[in-house]
């Protein structure tokens, strides 16, 4: 494919991307049949539209792309159509975002602003993310039964941004890595496009079940914060098992590694 028509499916892709999301708010929970029907179909589209971008771009250049326009996209539609602008932690966080994936090439051990191979392991970003992550969640389940003083609140839902923000880089670059393994087989775009699928229907599903959840133990106790905790508390225990599983899938990428290195040298 001709690198033309990769940025024609790459701006498709974004297009569809910002509706997707978008999308994903006016359906409320995916309580509304229109517009959840609409997301999924267009979640399709743009996973369809970024695997083909991937064919003909380099897989950093398109996925750092997609991602950032994006965000700054869904900001905007935030803005301008509920009016909800973001605080001084939501800019930062958001500029983070922006600057941290364009920053991206193909295997995160080369992001530029990382020079310590040491520091640059997936590994590393991708569990200490999820634990920090699963830690920020579990304070925050405390703080609503026990204080509630929104500026140690803020300060924690900010941390807990920032190390959702770690595991987000770690899990994109490991991504990125083990995507673009084998890359003479053309299927880079591929794995890419199966990747970003997966993580967009666990969204769906992860929305939708956390809701039946609040549903749930809202009939069954009377104290909200109770619920939300609970809620958080299983969130937290996701973080876990991802940290888990995720050392494990790069453990094996590392010994597949090692073994054909030997099997070249032999």
């Amino acid at each position: 494919m001709k690198p033309l028509f990769g940025y024609l499916f790459l701006t498709i892709g974004i297009s569809f991307g910002i509706a997707s999301n978008s999308l994903a708010k006016i359906s409320e929970g995916f309580t509304k049949l229109t517009p959840s029907v609409l997301c999924i179909l267009f979640m399709c589209i743009t996973m369809f539209s970024i695997a083909k971008a991937m064919s003909a771009l380099p897989v950093g250049f398109a996925y750092s792309t997609y991602s950032g326009l994006t965000v700054t996209g869904v900001v905007l539609f935030a803005v301008l159509k509920f009016n909800q602008v973001p605080n001084l932690y939501g800019i930062i966080g958001i500029i983070l975002i922006i600057l941290c994936l364009s920053k991206f090439r193909i295997g995160f051990a080369s992001l530029s602003i990382v020079k310590n191979e040491r520091l640059g392991s997936e590994k590393l970003w991708l569990i200490t993310g999820c634990l920090f992550s699963a830690l920020s969640l579990f304070i925050i389940s405390l703080l609503g039964l026990t204080y509630r003083d929104p500026g140690i609140l803020n300060s924690v839902v900010f941390f807990f941004g920032i190390s959702n923000g770690v595991f987000t880089a770690g899990i994109l670059g490991t991504m990125l890595h083990l995507a673009s393994r084998g890359s003479g087989d053309n299927n880079t775009g591929t794995r890419m496009g199966i990747w970003g699928a997966a993580q967009a229907y666990a969204t769906m599903i992860a929305v939708f079940f956390s809701t039946v959840l609040v549903d749930i133990l809202g009939l069954m106790m009377n104290s909200l914060p109770s619920v939300y905790g609970i809620v958080f508390l299983t969130a937290a225990s996701f973080f876990i098992a991802a940290a888990f599983l995720g050392s494990l899938i790069i453990k094996k990428d590392e010994l597949d590694q090692n073994q054909n290195i030997l099997q070249s040298v032999s």
